[in-house]
């Protein structure tokens, strides 16, 4: 719900995040870590999704033991639009898109969880990425009971 929050320590400052805003960072993370080829079958939402035991058998054949890591790599930029349409398909709520969710980014933005990759007269697509740590994401879907390692590909 939209008034879960938690008290989180970034850099010593205490923090509070609403549950639509820890989705959406989930979903920036998952945006910034996974290639946007593995969406179709780590993110479908329709008839045709998969299980969870079939998405870790799909990632296994799609990414060999010998690939980077892209943890290690470091996050790579994604557009708005793909990282909503991951915020939907991790979201069990029906939300139709609002100014809500966008102010979600904005916020993360601010706090320095994202950050925006193009220019900010952008407006149709802008880009972001990820720059909270794999470590703080993963508290972050823990209070939420959200499994990150099921959604990313480098595992």
């Amino acid at each position: 719900s939209l008034s879960l929050s938690l008290s989180l320590s970034l850099s010593g400052k205490p923090m509070e995040m609403a549950g639509h805003a820890k989705l959406m960072l989930i979903a920036g993370f998952l945006a910034s870590y996974n290639p946007s080829s593995a969406d179709s079958q780590l993110f479908t939402k329709t008839g045709t999704r998969l299980s969870k035991h079939q998405r870790h058998a799909a990632k296994m054949k799609m990414f060999k033991k010998g690939d980077d890591n892209q943890l290690l790599e470091g996050p790579r930029s994604f557009p708005l639009h793909r990282l909503m349409a991951i915020f939907y398909s991790i979201n069990e709520d029906c939300l139709a898109p609002n100014a809500h969710l966008f102010s979600q980014v904005a916020s993360l933005v601010s706090l320095r969880l994202l950050s925006q990759e193009s220019d900010s007269d952008l407006l149709d697509d802008p880009h972001f990425m990820c720059i909270a740590s794999h470590e703080f994401v993963q508290d972050i879907a823990r209070t939420i009971d959200f499994d990150l390692s099921v959604y990313l590909s480098t595992y």
